[in-house]
């Protein structure tokens, strides 16, 4: 084995996780609104429990969008600087280790915050069918 192919692993498991966590934080959004509450002509309403769920979901969608907006920052604002020191496009070189920080612990937190919201949303599952 290589340490490519290690990468690459890498890279495919996370990119899956990351569209994982996407998708579960917009299905998790759909779970609230079904059970949120509402008389006629009033606004709905969701159960206080389900707020924290919410909170978690919800940010967890906004880093998933820093995750990638940060990406963008540091890769796009490296490869100008390496434009103005006269880098050639066809050049090899080495980026620095820390480049990838920002996004990865955008990624890390970004699954901590949806298992987070699960664990609310299986709780309140749980009390609300047994």
């Amino acid at each position: 084995m290589k340490l490519a192919d290690c990468r690459a692993a890498y890279q495919d498991f996370s990119a899956k996780a990351s569209d994982l966590s996407r998708k579960l934080g917009f299905s998790g959004i759909a779970l609230i609104w079904v059970f949120k509450s509402s008389t006629e002509g009033a606004a709905p309403t969701l159960p206080k429990a389900l707020f924290v769920p919410a909170f978690w979901i919800v940010s967890s969608l906004a880093l998933d969008l820093m995750q990638y907006v940060l990406g963008a920052l540091s890769w796009g604002s490296y490869a100008r600087l390496q434009e103005l020191r006269g880098m050639r496009a066809d050049r090899e070189f080495t980026a620095p280790r820390f480049i990838n920080w920002g996004a990865l612990v955008a990624f890390w937190l970004k699954l901590v915050s949806i298992s987070i919201a699960y664990w609310y949303l299986l709780k309140f599952s749980s009390e609300r069918f047994t």
